[in-house]
């Protein structure tokens, strides 16, 4: 294979895992659902082999169920998934703030304050608000110069990203949210480290909190989540 054919292949991986993650993330192809490597490659007009590798790559964010010979299928919102993801951000994004404090910039407060102003014109659930919502948060975590740390965390938002559609329902939510993202802010400005991971990882708690109730988690495995 030349290097023009391999940057075509890596090229059409991309793009069918980009439309796959996008079609999971929006609902479109709902939890559980099985995944046709055969349509998919016909709607393409490719062979299965960049399909397969598409969907192992979904597999390695958590958004994919690959089993042997049966095929793939999208993964189901459970209580063990969303424990797992939600107690992986409590530890890692405000390790992300605390680094990215001293490193802020007149800019990011700026930036920061406007999209906090645009999100309390929408009263969520709403994509644009949980869009805004991550934008605010990757203000930060950019900041942190931890490239290996921020893609990881960019990919527990993707794998996330159907459990804040679900909280986002909730009532109140918002208000809370928007109220806690300011005193988010305000701490930054400050440049407080402390105040800003102890906010955030209160913040990213509170919808593993909500949400735990509804989903299928065992007593131990919840007792260990508020005990972390």
């Amino acid at each position: 294979m030349t290097e023009a054919d391999e940057g075509v292949r890596e090229s059409l991986v991309a793009s069918i895992a980009r439309d796959l993650r996008e079609q999971i993330l929006e609902g479109q192809l709902a939890p559980g659902r099985r995944i046709s490597q055969l349509s998919i490659a016909e709607h393409y007009g490719v062979s299965r082999l960049p399909v397969r590798e598409a969907l192992r790559e979904l597999s390695s964010e958590g958004l994919v169920i690959l089993e042997s010979g049966k095929g793939a299928r999208v993964a189901a919102m459970n209580g063990g998934d969303l424990r797992e993801v939600y107690l992986l951000r409590e530890r890692l994004e405000p390790l992300a703030i605390g680094l990215a404090v001293p490193l802020v910039t007149g800019a990011d407060l700026s930036e920061a304050e406007e999209v906090l102003h645009r999100m309390e014109a929408i009263e969520p659930p709403d994509a644009e608000w949980l869009r805004l919502d991550r934008q605010f948060h990757m203000i930060w975590y950019e900041r942190a110069q931890m490239p290996r740390m921020i893609r990881t965390i960019d990919q527990l938002w993707d794998v996330a990203q159907r459990y804040r559609s679900t909280y986002s329902m909730t009532p109140g939510m918002g208000g809370t949210s928007n109220l806690e993202h300011w005193q988010l802010l305000e701490s930054i400005r400050r440049r407080s480290a402390k105040d800003a991971e102890l906010l955030l990882e209160v913040h990213v708690r509170r919808t593993r909190l909500a949400l735990e109730p509804t989903m299928a988690v065992s007593p131990d495995a919840r007792r260990q989540g508020l005990e972390a």
